[in-house]
């Protein structure tokens, strides 16, 4: 597929054509203040960008018809969650209007769907400034009249999140990693992958230890997970233990952990360890892994038995073991004799994050049992 791509900005516009993730051309196309002057709003720019933009492609040999969609940059408009957007008349109508604020980027959509329209193909967006994925808490300001608005920008700090956890991944090659994860640490322009596996489970710890009360818990789960396993299994599995680490680091009891799990998630935890055993299989799915992975947390007895008896489970031991592991933490706390043992094998860049990361948590005063 071949995409034409466009970001206008205070004093340019920049376009670039990728086939598939592949950048063929890019090009920045400059504004002069005596230009943009003349213009007293900011949609009154559009018909002259526009030219500029045909201008610039049909220099570099393409023409409107050589495409099969447009893509812009989001702007100022209602909020909405990341993603990606195809460019309606409402958006239209509001990058028209500006009910939410004038600036350059409102005609990234707007500008793509002119173009598009030119030659029937279909416009987008991607990820807007508007971006709101904050919890409902963070929207208060402390009075009642006013309510925080989310402004920042999603497609930047998305991007980066992506590169660092490339950046972090490629640095230990060798270790393990999944077929369709080991592929995505390497690739130009990473994206979820629809996966329903249970490595969204077994990473997800710190966003219960981050959050402050359940809904912020699995909210952070979610964003976790759709960095990669975007699929309704895989983010439910990773919100499941979330929620369960949540509840058993805030003082809940087994009883109301299970209970909670299996009314939100739906998971079956009727089964015993002993039923499980003669027909648990290597598996990578959420589906059956977080399961199995709670029953073993709620029949242990102390850390070390609870990472014992996810492994004598078989099948994924090393992902059950890591989930179990992570509510037994949050319930019982790590034996000290463990703990030393296991900061001796940590090479110095990875203690030192985990430094960092237990001194984040004492600041807050949110990890008494770490």
């Amino acid at each position: 597929m071949k995409i034409l791509v466009i970001n206008p900005g205070a004093t340019s516009t920049k376009i670039a054509v990728f086939q598939d993730e592949e950048q063929l051309y890019k090009l920045t196309i400059d504004h002069s203040a005596e230009e943009l002057d003349r213009f007293e709003r900011v949609i009154d720019q559009a018909d002259y960008r526009r030219e500029a933009i045909l201008s610039a492609i049909t220099s570099a040999g393409y023409l409107l018809s050589d495409f099969d969609a447009v893509c812009g940059r989001g702007g100022l408009y209602r909020a909405i969650p990341s993603g990606t957007y195809a460019v309606n008349d409402r958006v239209m109508r509001d990058v028209e209007a500006a009910p939410y604020g004038e600036h350059p980027s409102n005609l990234g959509a707007y500008l793509a769907k002119q173009l598009g329209d030119t030659v029937g193909i279909p416009a987008f967006f991607v990820d807007p400034v508007c971006v709101d994925e904050m919890t409902e808490v963070a929207h208060f300001t402390g009075f009642a009249e006013f309510r925080r608005r989310c402004l920042f920008h999603a497609l930047n700090h998305k991007s980066i999140g992506r590169k660092a956890a490339q950046q972090l991944g490629r640095a230990y090659p060798d270790r393990g990693y999944g077929t369709h994860f080991g592929g995505w640490l390497y690739e130009d322009a990473p994206q979820p992958y629809q996966s329903y596996g249970n490595g969204s489970a077994m990473r997800v710890s710190s966003a219960a230890w981050l959050a402050t009360d359940m809904a912020e818990t699995l909210h952070l789960a979610r964003l976790t997970a759709e960095v990669t396993h975007d699929h309704p299994e895989g983010i439910k599995g990773a919100q499941a233990t979330a929620a369960a680490i949540f509840l058993a680091r805030t003082g809940h009891d087994k009883a109301e952990i299970k209970a909670y799990t299996e009314c939100e998630f739906g998971y079956d935890l009727s089964r015993s360890c002993d039923e499980i055993r003669p027909t648990c299989h290597h598996v990578e799915s959420c589906q059956e892994t977080v399961p199995q992975a709670i029953i073993a947390f709620l029949e242990s007895t102390d850390f070390e038995d609870a990472l014992r008896t996810a492994v004598s489970l078989g099948g994924d031991s090393d992902t059950l073991a890591a989930i179990t592991g992570s509510i037994a933490e949050a319930f019982y706390g790590v034996p000290e004799e463990l703990r030393h043992e296991c900061r001796k094998r940590l090479i110095p860049e990875l203690a030192e994050i985990l430094r960092q990361w237990e001194s984040a948590l004492y600041n807050e005063k949110i990890c008494g049992k770490i």
